[in-house]
């Protein structure tokens, strides 16, 4: 088990040393243009009324059923999206609440407010998985990793995939061929940034999901440390990697909440 002071962060140190500015949308904006915030990389965003209050929270997961269920981006409000009442974080409070907050409640990241409850920052488990990127964990991936994770085959529609996305509530899948052979990986990022880019039309989810799959997959062998993980998706700003064996073979997924386990 790492402690937060082996970060050489003490646990009681404010989160506002490692939170981000806040990326916001209104909540009478329209989805369409959430989604060109989200666009550059953001995949939840706070939602704040006229005075700046956090009145909800929207994500990527929550624009792609807006479409599958037939809304229109174009006219369809955040607000008419959004969960509202999300949980939310203090500026006050210490890296040992987050921690255990992150914990408590399985969510990736909170708006930060302060006492009145208007945002002023957004904190997220890669911001405080980072902090870990020089600590030795002494941990194999393996021992973390979520095993036989849930796949998608490369015979699938977009319009498959995107049910898959939205009724696991996942981010990621590997795509896998007739024979169980690693052959990509889907993120719900790109995926939406397809739809986006080909104006929301129902068609382009005839497609086959190997038209836009990553096939140069970035992966992490089972026997690594845990310690790789964190420093390869710090340089590759992601959330997640595939894990395989000697041999290739896909065996699990590590993410960023996995590591959020293994601190103490």
């Amino acid at each position: 088990m790492v402690l937060i002071e082996d970060s050489g962060f003490n646990r009681n140190e404010n989160i506002m040393k490692i939170s981000s500015r806040p990326v916001f949308c209104r909540e009478d904006e329209k989805v369409i243009d959430l989604f060109k915030k989200m666009f550059v990389g953001y995949r939840r965003i706070p939602v704040v009324d006229k005075d700046n209050f956090v009145v909800g929270i929207v994500t990527l997961s929550d624009v792609l059923k807006s479409f599958l269920f037939n809304q229109d981006v174009y006219r369809t409000k955040v607000e008419d999206i959004m969960l509202r009442e999300p949980i939310v974080i203090e500026e006050t409070e210490t890296l040992d609440f987050l921690l255990r907050l992150f914990k408590f409640s399985k969510r990736g990241g909170f708006p930060v407010v302060d006492k009145k409850g208007r945002v002023k920052a957004i904190v997220s488990e890669r911001d405080f998985v980072r902090l870990f990127e020089n600590v030795s964990f002494n941990v194999k991936v393996k021992d973390v990793m979520t095993k036989k994770p849930l796949v998608v085959k490369n015979n699938f529609t977009l319009e498959d995939c995107a049910k898959s996305f939205v009724m696991s509530g996942f981010r990621r899948f590997p795509i896998l061929d007739e024979n169980n052979n690693l052959v990509g990986i889907i993120t719900l990022f790109d995926l939406i940034k397809y739809i986006a880019l080909n104006d929301f039309k129902k068609e382009v989810l005839s497609r086959n999901l190997m038209d836009i799959a990553v096939k140069d997959v970035i992966k992490i062998n089972e026997e690594s440390d845990v310690s790789d993980f964190i420093k390869l998706t710090k340089d590759k700003f992601i959330g997640g990697l595939l894990v395989v064996d000697n041999s290739n073979k896909l065996t699990g997924i590590i993410t960023e909440r996995d590591v959020i386990e293994l601190i103490e």
